[in-house]
């Protein structure tokens, strides 16, 4: 007899979001990843891959532990032997993947280590990860639609009667990363302020040196794991730090007005600095956080050895490149398919499924190859679904990128549903959302404005919608937002008039006051357009005395009318386009002091 079978994997935006450094969010991800592909190809190897519905690899390579595709957290196929026995294949195998996993990582850390409490550690995580499945029998093609909705209820309905072991803790502070779980690392090893100054040093070495922790951080078993978990293969990943997006417009600039490899020269300068004083800010020689005083605290504390540092760094950026610094800001790209769900729900057979699937696996391998183009790094990508860091300049084409790329590949003469209400075809569409972030806010903060910004995005009428937040340190956040194709071009014609000059910077302050004196008056849509048109008339040009070109205040006043009457839109949009503007500015050789 056959059945559907559906199954899933968890928790996951709880695990992956409770990070506090660029490592911890991209292992969550890739460990998940790891586990899923573990119960994908245990379940292949005993129904067969055309068995196989959801996800789509593209052969048994994909499914070897350490490969570059990205598994999804649900699976979804067409098994002939007892779902029960496949089940409990299916979770064994998982778990043996996550001992691999485990012991790989707290192998790094003496077994004789008295301040690491390992059986405690090791208990975190065997009650980490949460496996459910559901079956059906399976009918034919037929009754493929009504077999798998009524799966993917009794899925639904097997997650919620969740599992819970009680997992004993000691009296230790909580995770700084969850702050749930109990922390595996002895007080003792952390420094206190009334050690003496060799004392302090060599804990502090301590800590990183054994579980990759800050004298501030405490850390569960699960954060270990975050931390000092590595892939298969010879060669480690790189994890650069979110300082590091920020500062590569300024490692360009370096690049474009030195000879190649100037850059590198910088940050191993300032890296040795760090060694002969016995202190460590990054793994990676070349990471960007190097450029930053601001990082300093991140390991040293406060006194003369960190003051020392600050002057270093200091003379060497100015011997280089005067008072030019880096940008504090970088970006967090997250977007989703629309409609997805709706589109999967009339796939009328299991192969119409495979092939969905597969076409959506196919952007997600597309999707590593445009983050790496534009200097990012794709924190997951599965499928449809995708989290990455990019730079500041790179960011607005990244996306414009992705949304063309997403359209070609899962073609709306393919895939569709028709709206009942208009009886019109839905297209899948891809809806993004772009948080510009200092780059020492926490981490976990701006995953959630993350989140606010996708789902902004996928509220705009028809979806397809691009939100860009703009979250500066001092000041409120700023939040734009349209649809994507038309709304991406009008941020581009922005940037280009701030790069350009065409526009003074304080038009948008002007706008905004504007807005907020007639904004409640009766017809107040003609008055404020007329008014914002005459305030465009009587400005010169950013920097000289070059009257506004007439083309450039005709397009503005078309965009007002647009806006129906606000320009407090345009406004916002023109702030957030000069943050864009200054990373291209910088990243070409024109950035200024500050």
């Amino acid at each position: 007899m056959e059945y559907l079978f559906a199954c899933a994997i968890g928790p996951v935006q709880d695990f992956i979001n409770t990070a506090r450094r660029s490592r911890d969010l991209w292992f969550g991800s890739w460990m998940l990843s790891e586990l899923s592909k573990a119960v994908v190809k245990e379940l292949v190897e005993h129904v067969g891959e055309e068995k196989l519905i959801f996800p789509s690899p593209q052969g048994l390579a994909d499914l070897q532990a350490g490969s570059n595709f990205n598994a999804p957290n649900k699976v979804l196929a067409i098994i002939n032997t007892d779902p029960n026995e496949i089940g409990k294949a299916l979770q064994e195998a998982l778990d043996a993947r996550l001992k691999v996993m485990r012991e790989k990582a707290f192998a790094k850390i003496p077994k004789d280590d008295p301040f690491f409490y390992r059986k405690q550690a090791e208990k975190q995580l065997e009650d980490l990860i949460e496996f459910y499945w559901s079956a059906v029998p399976y009918q034919g093609i037929g009754s493929y639609i009504s077999n798998r909705k009524t799966v993917e209820a009794l899925l639904a309905i097997r997650k919620n009667t969740r599992n819970f072991s009680q997992c004993l803790g000691a009296e230790v502070p909580k995770s700084s990363l969850d702050g749930n779980r109990e922390s595996v690392i002895d007080e003792k090893r952390y420094p206190e302020r009334n050690d003496r100054k060799e004392t302090r040093l060599k804990k502090a070495q301590g800590l990183y040196q054994y579980y990759k922790a800050r004298p501030g951080e405490r850390l569960s078993g699960v954060d270990i794991l975050k931390r000092m978990g590595e892939p298969e293969g010879e060669k480690p990943p790189v994890f650069h730090s979110t300082s590091h997006y920020a500062a590569i417009p300024f490692i360009e600039m370096i690049e474009n007005r030195f000879d190649k490899g100037a850059s590198k020269e910088l940050l191993d300068k300032i890296y040795k600095s760090y060694k002969q004083k016995n202190w460590i800010v990054s793994d990676i020689p070349e990471d960007g956080a190097l450029l930053y005083e601001s990082r300093l605290s991140d390991t040293i504390p406060a006194g003369e050895e960190q003051n020392e540092l600050r002057k270093e760094i200091k003379e060497i950026l100015d011997e280089r490149v005067g008072k030019i610094r880096p940008s504090a800001y970088y970006v967090l790209l997250r977007a989703d398919g629309d409609s997805m769900g709706k589109i999967i729900d009339v796939q009328k057979s299991p192969e119409i499924h495979r092939n969905l699937s597969k076409k959506v696996s196919e952007f997600s391998l597309r999707v590593k190859e445009i983050v790496n183009k534009n200097e990012g790094n794709t924190i997951y990508a599965g499928g449809d679904d995708i989290l990455a860091y990019l730079p500041l300049h790179k960011a607005l084409g990244c996306a414009k990128e992705l949304e063309e790329v997403f359209r070609n590949e899962i073609n709306e003469t393919e895939f569709f549903y028709i709206d009942p209400k208009s009886n019109k075809k839905i297209p899948p569409t891809l809806s993004v959302g772009i948080v510009i972030a200092h780059h020492l806010d926490p981490l976990s903060d701006i995953l959630e404005l993350s989140h606010t910004a996708e789902k902004e995005a996928k509220k705009i009428n028809g979806k397809n919608g691009l939100t860009i937040i703009l979250s500066k340190r001092s000041g409120v956040e700023r939040m734009v937002k349209g649809k994507f194709q038309p709304f991406c071009s009008r941020m581009e014609k922005l940037i280009e008039y701030q790069r350009s000059k065409t526009i003074s910077k304080g038009t948008a302050y002007e706008f905004q006051e504007l807005y907020q004196e007639l904004g409640g008056i009766e017809n107040f849509e003609d008055v404020i357009n007329k008014e914002a048109a005459r305030i465009l008339t009587r400005k010169r040009t950013s920097g000289n005395e070059n009257m506004v070109d007439k083309n450039v205040i005709d397009q503005f006043e078309q965009w007002i009318e647009e806006d129906k009457g606000n320009p407090q839109e345009i406004a916002l949009e023109m702030i957030i386009a000069n943050e864009f503007a200054k990373a291209y500015d910088l990243a070409c050789g024109k950035g200024q002091e500050g």
